[in-house]
């Protein structure tokens, strides 16, 4: 299973995905390709509405601690303090359920001590790359 930093990494390229879908359904649309850009922005929502599911999606305490790499005790002591909202369910042995979305996620490191390697993906550059092929500026 992934670890919830890889997932919040994942999580910022689908972010800048967007971002670039958004931009390129505006160039489409300056240039009348209309239906291509109603395309991009049904499928960015799309992707948006799921990222955002996932996201409140609850997690018990253990599933929580797993996906964070924090301890579970560590998590009740951050929802007893209120640093992270936990949900209380129905009935007298329900347990605390907190939003994917409100977990601390430690950094992982790669063996050696160095950080994994940064994201290749770079928006502006997409965007640039686009404006030239569609007859724009280098801007």
């Amino acid at each position: 299973m992934k670890t919830l930093a890889q997932s919040r990494r994942l999580e910022e390229r689908l972010h800048s995905l967007l971002k670039s879908w958004c931009l390129r359904a505006d160039q489409f649309a300056e240039h009348h390709c209309h239906e291509v850009a109603a395309a991009y922005r049904l499928v960015a929502s799309e992707v948006e509405g799921e990222l955002r599911t996932w996201n409140r999606e609850p997690l018990t305490i253990e599933a929580a601690a797993e996906e964070s790499s924090y301890s579970a005790e560590h998590l009740r002591r951050l929802v007893r303090g209120g640093r992270i909202l936990g949900e209380q369910g129905q009935g007298t042995k329900s347990r605390v359920r907190v939003r994917r979305g409100d977990l601390p996620a430690k950094s992982h490191r790669a063996p050696g001590g160095t950080s994994e390697p940064a994201l290749d993906y770079n928006p502006d550059e997409d965007a640039r790359d686009i404006a030239k092929r569609l007859g724009g500026s280098n801007a």
